[in-house]
């Protein structure tokens, strides 16, 4: 009988020497890599998939053979890695990774695994320090996804993706109960509608960094957060420059109804074009949500509905969210909207660009719907101007112990602050 892990011609890789071609020094990564897209250069150290019978025509099903090398890599107790060399993979079944330590590295977008089915995971991977590198996850002609995701962690730690692209997905990236992940150099395009970029349903110390999400569908969300109560909530989650932009639904949305979410930190990052929302952070449902920090980030052109009504918005029992440096500019709903307690807005520029000649919308909106439900909200060094709004800052009677002090809220459509709020307060020094 014959072994399945053994590659079907007897070659049998060896391990990285460390030794790379004449003329490119060992530092030189991206002359490396060149040649290896070039076929001029086969990896020492790797498997490759193609000795064990993968033909990346993009009609054969390449799955069968392409699990043959991962599961021969993470054979014997130690791991090596898998090479997808350029060519276009279709996977009519799922992959899975089960093995620790093993890592599946391409050339980029060249190396395609193209998804042969609507449904199920293209990838799915179950144990530690998985590396995915120079992959591009993609569809096969005539399919169109509505179910799964393109690359699926579940319940492990530590897997690292770098250069990774995924195109008309579903879910393109979902992290599952995974801990620890470092996942950098992401580009998501043309995923279908009321599918998410990355899927996150608790976990804990998740970085994600240089991610671009792009010709997203009707209904989409680009990053959807959710507590998950089995594995202590979502803790520890860092979003570090990105772009969300060109249609869609929301682009980034905590959603603790089903577990706590807390310490989410975004930074330095662009959404444009979302039709409801920028940002949405709730609502609790129960469960707890705080500590979160948005600094540096543009929201422009968004949205808003009766649920989520701003381009920024924070729902009422949410706690600790902390805004500085942002750009929030709404397409016919408030700017900033804070109905969260302990909250602060600090040297924002808020606008409602709102066609309404009633000037419904405020660029910053505090307060919840009861009387004294917003506790602690602080704003200062903000813009808030524009004629197409109402207010500048409206601070609701839902809002007390706040504290407005030297912001810009002249030229609005109806005044600059609207006081409302309940005692103690301080509010003063605001221009307009």
């Amino acid at each position: 009988m014959v072994d399945p892990a053994t590659p079907i011609d007897g070659r049998v890789q060896v391990p990285d020497l460390g030794i790379r071609p004449r003329g490119i020094p060992p530092t030189d990564h991206v002359g490396y890599q060149d040649l290896i897209a070039r076929g001029k250069l086969h990896p020492l150290g790797l498997l490759d998939i193609r000795h064990f019978g993968a033909v990346g025509d993009g009609s054969h099903d390449d799955a069968p053979a392409i699990q043959r090398a991962i599961t021969a890599a993470g054979r014997g107790g130690r791991s090596y890695g898998v090479f997808v060399p350029p060519g276009n993979y279709r996977l009519n079944s799922g992959l899975t990774i089960s093995d620790r330590g093993v890592a599946l590295i391409g050339v980029g977008e060249q190396s395609s695994f193209l998804a042969g089915s609507a449904t199920g995971n293209m990838l799915t991977i179950t144990n530690l320090d998985v590396l995915l590198d120079g992959l591009y996850f993609t569809v096969a002609p005539g399919v169109t996804r509505t179910a799964g995701a393109a690359v699926e962690v579940q319940n492990t730690g530590r897997p690292h993706l770098r250069d990774v692209w995924f195109n008309a997905q579903f879910w393109a990236l979902y992290l599952n109960s995974t801990n620890d992940v470092h996942a950098r150099s992401m580009q998501f395009i043309n995923t279908v509608a009321n599918g998410n970029d990355i899927r996150i349903n608790g976990g804990n110390e998740i970085t994600l960094t240089d991610l671009e999400m792009t010709s997203m569908a009707a209904g989409k969300i680009g990053i959807y957060i959710l507590g998950d109560p089995a594995s202590n909530g979502g803790e520890g989650i860092r979003i570090d420059n990105f772009a969300v932009i060109s249609g869609g639904l929301r682009g980034i949305h905590l959603d603790p109804a089903p577990g706590n979410i807390q310490y989410v930190h975004i930074s330095n990052g662009e959404i444009a074009d979302q039709a409801e929302g920028g940002i949405y952070i709730g609502p609790p449902g129960g469960y707890t949500c705080r500590f979160i920090t948005i600094n540096s980030v543009n929201v422009m052109n968004c949205g808003g509905s009766a649920s989520v009504p701003a381009a920024i918005f924070a729902s009422l029992g949410v706690e600790d969210v902390h805004l500085s440096d942002v750009v929030a500019f709404a397409n016919g709903r408030e700017g900033i909207r804070i109905s969260s307690g302990n909250s602060s807005v600090v040297s924002c520029r808020a606008l409602s660009n709102s066609t309404e000649t009633t000037n419904t919308y405020d660029g910053i909106l505090v307060g919840g719907g009861g009387a004294s439900t917003t506790d602690g909200t602080r704003i200062s060094a903000c813009s808030s101007r524009g004629a197409s709004q109402r207010y500048g800052i409206n601070l609701r009677p839902g809002a007390f112990g706040c504290i407005a002090v030297g912001n810009d809220t002249r030229g609005n459509g109806t005044g600059g602050v609207n006081d409302a709020s309940v005692a103690p307060k301080d509010v003063n020094h605001n221009l307009g």
